[in-house]
């Protein structure tokens, strides 16, 4: 179901009804598809202990003053701005454009705590989501070059 294929070809039945589940005869597939929906699982349910290396600099908090307030969320020059002098970089324009359903997810989570002072411990969530975020698209990459002619 991380298919770019399946769901858009699957794109009406899924808003009415429960999701078809194509299944490959191909064992070797089914076992390295088997294999990354557990990733994600474990990903979107931040029970993975580590992220591959190239992720690290991602989502990099720097800020100019004391000030943590999310006051205007903006995305500009691939760093997410959540105040005049604070930001996150290193976010690309596909993180940062990342939807659940109809949901940005990161535009989303800062604008739900707008006018609130980020804490560390939400600095660090935050870094983590992006990291979760770029991780999950270069797995469904993946997931469509395994599944894209036969679902």
């Amino acid at each position: 179901m991380h298919s770019k294929t399946y769901r858009t070809k699957y794109l009406e039945f899924l808003k009415i009804d429960f999701p078809k589940i194509p299944f490959t005869e191909n064992v070797e597939i089914f076992e390295k598809l088997a294999d990354l929906g557990q990733k994600l699982i474990d990903l979107h349910l931040t029970k993975i202990n580590s992220l591959p290396q190239e992720l690290e600099k991602l989502g990099i908090f720097n800020k100019n003053s004391e000030n943590l307030y999310i006051k205007n969320v903006d995305f500009c020059e691939n760093k997410i701005f959540i105040n005049e002098n604070a930001f996150f970089e290193n976010v690309s324009q596909e993180i940062w454009d990342f939807k659940i359903g109809n949901h940005q997810v990161l535009q989303n989570w800062l604008k739900s705590r707008k006018d609130i002072e980020l804490q560390l411990v939400d600095i660090q969530y935050f870094t983590n989501l992006i990291k979760i975020l770029a991780f999950t698209i270069s797995l469904m990459k993946i997931i469509e070059k395994q599944t894209k002619d036969w679902v």
